[in-house]
């Protein structure tokens, strides 16, 4: 039998059991989905012309997936922002979601408070 087909060979190596997680994945989608549909956006940000997520690697992989799935649906356009910086398009009337799974992330706190400067609508 090969390694990648024995099962006690990957158990040995994937310590953290990365492959357990990757099979989650599916469910994982489909409660975030669900979610997602029963969330109610708050007073005031469903006027927002446009949408910016500000997040660094698996923080802006949500925003990249509802751009693939959805762009034929979305009536405003989304932008993920991997920078310290904003397009200069960005006012009052931009949603800004702010995402970073360690609550530090460097470019996105960056990002976030030259949206905040800019009077922007603001999500974390």
């Amino acid at each position: 039998m090969r390694p990648l087909e024995d099962q006690s060979s990957i158990r040995r190596i994937d310590r953290s059991d990365m492959l357990g997680r990757v099979a989650m994945l599916p469910d994982q989608c489909a409660d975030g989905w669900r979610r997602g549909l029963s969330w109610k956006i708050p007073a005031g940000l469903a006027s927002s012309r446009q949408l910016l997520v500000l997040g660094m690697g698996g923080s802006a992989i949500g925003a990249d997936l509802v751009q693939g799935v959805l762009a034929d649906e979305i009536p405003r356009p989304i932008l993920v922002n991997r920078t310290y910086s904003l397009p200069a398009w960005v006012d009052r009337n931009t949603l800004v979601l702010a995402c970073s799974y360690s609550g530090n992330t460097e470019e996105t706190l960056s990002a976030a408070q030259r949206a905040q400067a800019k009077g922007a609508r603001m999500l974390a």
